[in-house]
């Protein structure tokens, strides 16, 4: 990197005197770009389908995680199913032997902090982790290698094949302490039998540990997802699943206190053996105050799903007119306050078309679409699936990031990966004062920096240097306002 010289005074205060005018200038420019409206953006990822986003920071930086089957990145082999954008590059998650999780894929990651720091877990369909292997399909990334979380002692939940079929991990503290919890079971199609009580399992950090009655039973064969929701007599997991015992009969939430299980009423219209899977969980306030919204996905034939909510003592159907299934709910800020995502691979929601996402608000459904219409589209099967959302700042401000299966966003070619520009700012570089407005006030904060050769002022690298620089960072960051 060429070094910088330090400015002589005389033109020092030169530069300074310009640059009310030059951000002042640019305030009057940047009104022009004010119309900026959200719109789909150009992002080269994996090459395969994507089941989970996450932002984390490894210790390398904060960066967007990117979890699927992603056995190529940009058109190269590589030996790992998770990668990391940060902003300026997309690398695999592989150690120090180049090593990375080989299998059929990863269904979903989370960070938990097991006495370590956070760090970052990842559970799905795969036999090996780093040069570790694994039969369980869970293990964690420190920011260097991958380590399999293995305990043998506990029958994790499988499929029918014998292969790992946990699909929801999140962390919750039910009274004994924070916990990674683990969601999965055998598959509906299996024929009746006892219930798992291993269909959720939480680890302390050292230990697994099934999450069932004293008795040693469980009220699920197959669980989805769960979610921390209060109802009034303190936060409790929640968790949506399916049974085959008649003193269940077909339960679709359960309530876990720490102690013991209680089954919730089945929601109104579905009522008696499964006609739904009740995959997706989320706890959100749509102006009536908290409450838990379960997407309620159709099996076998029976194709459309409905959304519901619970507010800890009876259900209410927010729409039973979603025309596919619900795979995911999600709480995202897009910027004006949190909604609650619907993802899935349906096309339409109350007869509107939505192309497998759309946000609630609390009273209406929208979607994510451009100026053209035309949201995420093209699957590699039927239509797009959305399977998961994140927002990252990867340095010009907060965007959406969408992971599913796709290979269109509007009019551009993605895989797995589409960006919607939020139109949201930057940091907010050149408040210096701050107080959350750019003015008069910071202007005069870096002019006298800058002349002072005041640290406050030196924005642009490498540190220490003061000069041309330094002001077109503070121009530009000046232009773009505050978030």
């Amino acid at each position: 990197m060429t070094q910088r010289s330090v400015l002589k005074t005389n033109g020092a205060h030169r530069l300074a005197a310009a640059v009310a005018c030059s951000a002042l200038g640019a305030v009057v420019a940047a009104s022009a770009d004010d119309d900026c409206s959200p719109s789909w953006a150009d992002f080269e990822g994996p090459d395969r389908f994507v089941q989970d986003l996450l932002v984390h920071d490894d210790g390398s930086g904060p960066a967007l995680f990117i979890a699927g089957n992603n056995s190529t990145l940009l058109g190269e082999f590589v030996n790992g199913a998770i990668s990391k954008w940060d902003g300026q590059q997309l690398t695999p998650l592989l150690d120090q032997s180049g090593l990375g999780i080989d299998g059929q894929d990863v269904s979903r990651i989370a960070v938990f902090d097991s006495g370590n720091g956070p760090e970052l877990f990842a559970a799905g369909r795969f036999w090996r982790a780093g040069s570790q292997p694994t039969s369980q399909g869970i293990a964690k990334w420190d920011g260097t290698g991958w380590e399999v979380i293995e305990d043998t002692s506990l029958p994790l939940p499988l499929t029918n094949s014998g292969s790992p079929g946990v699909r929801a991990l999140l962390t919750h503290d039910d009274g004994t302490g924070e916990s990674l919890y683990a969601f999965g079971g055998a598959p509906v199609t299996i024929s009746v039998g006892p219930n798992e009580p291993y269909s959720v399992a939480r680890w302390d950090g050292e230990t697994w540990y099934p999450v069932s009655d004293p008795d040693g039973s469980g009220p699920f064969r197959r669980t989805y997802a769960g979610a921390a929701f209060d109802d009034g007599t303190g936060e409790a997991l929640y968790v949506s699943g399916l049974s085959f015992q008649p003193e269940f009969d077909s339960v679709k939430i359960a309530k876990w206190d720490g102690v013991a299980w209680t089954v919730l009423p089945d929601p109104p219209g579905y009522t008696g053996f499964p006609t739904v899977e009740p995959n997706s969980l989320a706890v959100f306030d749509d102006g009536t105050g908290p409450r838990l919204f379960a997407g309620l996905a159709g099996l076998g034939g029976f194709d459309h799903s409905a959304l519901a909510a619970w507010d800890g003592t009876a259900w209410e159907i927010i729409t039973d007119q979603i025309d596919n299934r619900v795979r995911r709910l999600q709480v995202i800020d897009l910027g004006d306050g949190p909604v609650l995502a619907v993802l899935g691979d349906f096309g339409q929601i109350d007869g509107e078309g939505m192309g497998g996402l759309a946000a609630w608000d609390g009273a209406n459904f929208s979607s994510f679409t451009d100026d053209g219409g035309t949201g995420v589209g093209g699957g590699f099967s039927t239509g797009a699936l959305v399977w998961s959302l994140a927002t990252f700042d990867a340095g010009g401000g907060t965007d959406l990031y969408l992971g599913g299966v796709f290979t269109s966003a509007g009019d551009i070619d993605v895989v797995g990966v589409a960006k919607w520009d939020l139109c949201l700012p930057g940091p907010c570089v050149a408040d210096l004062e701050p107080d959350g407005i750019l003015d008069l006030a910071d202007i005069t904060v870096f002019v006298t920096g800058f002349t002072s050769l005041d640290p406050v002022a030196d924005l642009a690298e490498p540190i220490g240097t003061f000069d041309l620089a330094d002001i077109s960072v503070f121009v530009t960051a000046f232009s773009a306002g505050c978030p």
